[in-house]
């Protein structure tokens, strides 16, 4: 996925509302020869309007159904001869489409605000200067699925007062789901028309945050209850981080104008690094006489880690496109590409001294 020409380091970042889209392209692969980034397959190229040489608005305003709520707006203009900038926004809310019967209220819903902001500078008459900045925020209960069907009759107990079925659409985890991220986006990209040719340099700077907690055990157990002859009882804390940044520059040059042979080249490199930090915690009861009845005494047990990714990528690409006759061309294209990745992770200790360690490959 590329949006404004920067390529997403992960596409977990195309996940969110976008707001002032000119035009979304999908286009067949590869691309690893026309892109600074490498795309074997389909790449999802999306643009954003750029700011316009006169003053324009527009706003949009949604409410449907079952509690849905979105809203987004811009505003454009010309701020001297030379100067322009755009400004837009988005918010929404969306109701979840289930019931925690225990939290009692609707989950799987997600809420999200954004905005990005262009100023185009015309330094002279092709040398064209466009900065954007961009901050996206999207905060979600999810992802919690409800029992359709259900075989085990211990499991069907602990789900009470839930009856699985095709059209339940109830859950009982005594834990919210979530799946939090914001992220930043900042580029400058320069065009530099020399008449045959226009020489384009793209620089770019990225960072994710995300933030997931996922309860293993789906049910109410809280407090902890025995579930049967497996000891463990409760995964209540299961959640993990990822803080990404991402540096790019692209640098290539393109043919201008319509002609028999057109061409395009250029250089790419990318410098990544991923932190991940994620910790569990799981209540083990051991011994029970009836099934869902409250633990007299409870044991915990945690665990806790540490990774971290780094990786560089450089890139040379170019292709050439020749008319040979009416509509029959020559295509020649051309990448060569290194990336080199260093990766550090480390199990690490309890996540509270109470507890006992949890250990790694432990089934759960």
């Amino acid at each position: 996925v590329v949006i404004d020409g920067v390529p997403l380091a992960l596409q977990a970042q195309a996940v969110s509302d976008l707001a002032d889209i000119e035009r979304v392209e999908v286009l067949r692969g590869p691309q690893g020869t026309l892109f600074g980034k490498n795309a074997v397959a389909v790449l999802i190229n999306i643009l954003s309007e750029r700011p316009s040489k006169q003053l324009e608005g527009n706003c949009e305003v949604t409410i449907a159904e079952r509690g849905e709520y979105r809203a987004r707006g811009t505003v454009s203009g010309p701020l001297s001869d030379t100067l322009r900038a755009r400004l837009s926004g988005f918010y929404n809310d969306v109701q979840g489409p289930a019931y925690n019967t225990t939290l009692q209220r609707r989950v799987n819903g997600q809420s999200g605000w954004g905005f990005r902001s262009k100023l185009e500078w015309d330094a002279t008459d092709n040398l064209n200067f466009l900065f954007s900045g961009e901050y996206r925020e999207s905060n979600s209960d999810c992802c919690t699925f409800a029992s359709i069907r259900v075989v085990n009759p211990v499991i069907a107990q602990l789900e009470a007062p839930v009856v699985a079925s095709p059209t339940n659409r109830m859950v009982t985890e005594d834990t919210p789901n979530r799946a939090d991220t914001d992220q930043i986006t900042m580029s400058l990209q320069a065009d530099w028309d020399v008449g045959a040719a226009t020489i384009t340099s793209l620089t770019a700077f990225q960072d994710f945050n995300l933030f997931v907690s996922q309860p293993v055990d789906r049910i109410n157990s809280n407090p902890v209850r025995y579930v049967g002859t497996a000891p463990y009882a409760s995964w209540n804390f299961n959640q993990g981080i990822m803080h990404l940044k991402q540096f790019s520059q692209e640098l290539r040059i393109a043919s201008n104008g319509g002609g028999d042979l057109t061409y395009v080249a250029g250089v790419f490199y990318s410098h990544g690094d991923i932190k991940r930090p994620y910790a569990r915690r799981r209540a083990v009861c051991a011994s029970g006489t009836t099934i869902g009845a409250v633990c007299a005494s409870p044991t915990y047990q945690s665990s806790s880690s540490y990774a971290r990714l780094k990786t560089d990528n450089l890139a040379a690409f170019g292709q050439i496109e020749y008319r040979l006759v009416g509509g029959l061309k020559a295509i020649g294209g051309l990448r060569v590409q290194y990336e080199a990745g260093k990766n550090y992770g480390i199990q690490l200790g309890v996540v509270h001294p109470a507890t006992a360690t949890l250990l790694p490959g432990v089934p759960g």
